[in-house]
């Protein structure tokens, strides 16, 4: 991407967000989000994009995006050593342009991408050590913790027909990963 340079502009932008509320006797917890955007966008965003998004082109590419994603939280198992969280997700996304594979150009027909995600995280069991110092006492405290995710697909046609302007424009995948957490605590 040599001599490129990309133009965002995202106004208006809007969200609403409700965070792990619980409803009614439902074990868990509900979230939700609801994002409108209206954007445009001028330059090359990713390696195959045709040419009319060129950055010394007075052209720029306008889209709107309506994004909705309800969540429910599970807390399965929670010690004090060791506890499992359970995430379900749903995406649906609307936009009201789409790219026309054959003409090659942006056109006014509807795109509504839907895909899911579903989640596993595990952390613990927890690990510590307490050293006596001269001042003090050190506490080195060691968490391992998995992570994985699954995520559906939308079909090759319909990412094709989607206008991408940001990282929100790329469906999820799916991922295993692992980590630690470490503290140092003085007293």
């Amino acid at each position: 991407y040599q001599d490129q340079s990309n133009i965002f502009e995202n106004l208006p932008s809007v969200g609403v967000s409700m965070y792990q509320r619980k409803i009614w006797k439902i074990p868990g917890y509900f979230s939700f989000r609801l994002t409108y955007d209206r954007m445009n966008r001028r330059g090359v965003y990713y390696e195959d994009e045709t040419e009319f998004t060129n950055v010394n082109s007075d052209k720029k590419i306008y889209s709107e995006r309506l994004n909705i994603i309800p969540t429910y939280t599970l807390n399965l198992l929670k010690l004090p050593w060791l506890s499992t969280t359970v995430k379900l997700t749903t995406y649906q996304n609307f936009y009201p342009k789409s790219f026309d594979i054959e003409t090659k150009k942006i056109v006014e027909e509807p795109l509504h991408l839907s895909y899911h995600t579903a989640e596993v995280n595990l952390k613990g069991p927890v690990f510590y050590k307490i050293f006596n110092l001269r001042g003090g006492k050190l506490k080195h405290i060691f968490e391992p913790k998995v992570d994985f995710k699954y995520s559906t697909q939308i079909s090759d046609e319909d990412y094709s027909k989607l206008v991408k302007f940001d990282r929100t424009d790329f469906p999820q995948y799916s991922v295993l990963g692992f980590g630690f957490t470490t503290l140092l605590l003085y007293k």
